[in-house]
């Protein structure tokens, strides 16, 4: 990096040199910095750096773009996803779904250019004008430029018609100083944002120039693992909880101030989200329906590590989270108490472990234990088997079968212990 004077850059350049050498060994300083930069522009997503290399299209004929990223309701983008998949069809994604495109310029220099402002303005003018197509552009930009960007024109035509909310991002980064940026640069950035606006109507439009100031402070930004959870019901075996908890006061425990899933929350969890599997679809269903019955009766409930959990007024203090099962039912969850869609799920509850250790072979053994499932086919399900079912009716003389007494006995068990638990659980 250029010589510039200030701790800020001082600091930056001494992180980045360590970083490299981490995690790029084998990388130039100049690729390097753009993987470097793209991950603290786009920190709030919690990215690994897979995640994050993989957007990188820098190098030759780039436009003066670094990387590329597409974001559908906070989950990123690629060829698998659902909103990119030809056969899916738009009446397949509710109304209102967030899309974003971010878009990073990150040199190693000690200014902002106006020449490189120009080129991503004459580039997204280009590769966001629906009526030429990506492929007419092959002598002018990279193939994987143009992938990327393909992803979102994908996505956005597919959407169309469910009135997405689009959010254009675009940030350039240099360890150079934003107090010292010209008029000139201003009138760029301006100018850039005309384009965005006039190519994406009704956009939510973000430029944002990244100095070394900027940066440092994104690198210094730790997510938060200490977080208040409200619960309606608990039951505490010593330093430990099982607690009932509405679906809108677990959503808020796992949604940042942004309405953004806290991603980190989830470090530990030994599974990805899976997305439209059978057991997702059923909870699905059961969230979005008005007459499904309670949350909890039908979901195994999530499991959550944490150093310390004290309670005073229905709220849980909760520190060093990590939620270690139950990233299927979250992200189910997400979806349907997100802003626009249905509300008929806020008030079912969800069951929570809330188990406090510090022993890190302990957390290795809940987090074994939790996920250690035996995939059940439906054929297999035979208690829920119509035929079975009347068999059973028929042999007791009642409505009820065996497998629906032992889940009412069960049930009526454990509200009744979590109502008499009330004075129990912890100050």
């Amino acid at each position: 990096m250029s010589k510039v004077p200030g701790n800020a850059q001082t600091l930056l350049t001494r992180i980045f040199e360590a970083w490299h050498r981490d995690n790029l060994p084998d990388a130039d300083g100049g690729g390097a910095f753009e993987v470097f930069a793209s991950e603290l522009a786009l920190r709030s997503y919690g990215l690994n750096l897979d995640e994050v290399t993989a957007g990188v299209v820098g190098g030759g004929q780039d436009g003066a773009v670094d990387s590329v990223y597409v974001f559908f309701d906070d989950t990123l983008v690629d060829e698998d996803s659902e909103v990119v998949l030809s056969e899916s069809k738009p009446s397949s994604f509710s109304q209102g779904r967030s899309l974003e495109l971010w878009v990073v310029q990150a040199k190693r220099t000690a200014s902002f250019s106006e020449s490189a402002l120009d080129k991503l303005e004459n580039t997204l003018r280009r590769v966001l004008d629906l009526d030429e197509p990506l492929d007419s552009f092959s002598q002018l930009y990279n193939p994987t430029l143009l992938t990327r960007f393909d992803l979102f024109r994908r996505a956005w035509e597919k959407l169309l018609v469910r009135r997405p909310r689009l959010g254009m991002n675009v940030v350039y980064a240099t360890p150079g100083d934003t107090r010292g940026i010209t008029p000139q640069v201003e009138a760029k950035v301006i100018a850039l944002r005309h384009v965005l606006s006039k190519q994406v109507p009704d956009a939510r439009i973000s430029v944002e120039l990244l100095g070394s100031s900027e940066l440092l402070a994104r690198y210094n930004e730790r997510p938060s693992y200490a977080l208040p959870m409200r619960y309606q019901e608990a039951a505490t075996s010593d330093d430990s909880h099982i607690a009932l908890v509405t679906l809108r006061d677990y959503y808020n425990l796992i949604v940042d101030e942004n309405g953004r899933l806290r991603r980190h929350l989830f470090e530990h969890n030994v599974r990805d989200y899976e997305g439209n599997v059978s057991v997702n679809l059923e909870i699905r269903r059961s969230l979005n329906s008005a007459v499904s019955p309670e949350f909890w009766w039908l979901n195994n409930g999530v499991t959550i590590l944490c150093s310390a959990a004290t309670s005073a007024g229905k709220t849980y203090s909760l520190s060093d989270i990590q939620i270690v099962n139950g990233l299927q039912t979250s992200h189910e969850i997400y979806e349907a108490l997100r802003p626009g869609s249905p509300a008929e799920a806020d008030a079912r509850m969800l069951l929570v472990r809330i188990i406090v250790t510090d022993d890190p072979a302990v957390r290795d053994q809940v987090i074994r234990a939790t996920n250690r499932q035996t995939s059940v086919k439906d054929s297999s399900l035979r208690a829920t088997d119509e035929v079975q079912r009347n068999r059973t009716t028929s042999s007791l003389g009642t409505g009820i079968t065996t497998g629906e007494r032992t889940s009412t006995k069960t049930k009526a068990r454990t509200l009744s212990a979590l109502s008499a638990s009330r004075c129990s659980a912890r100050p």
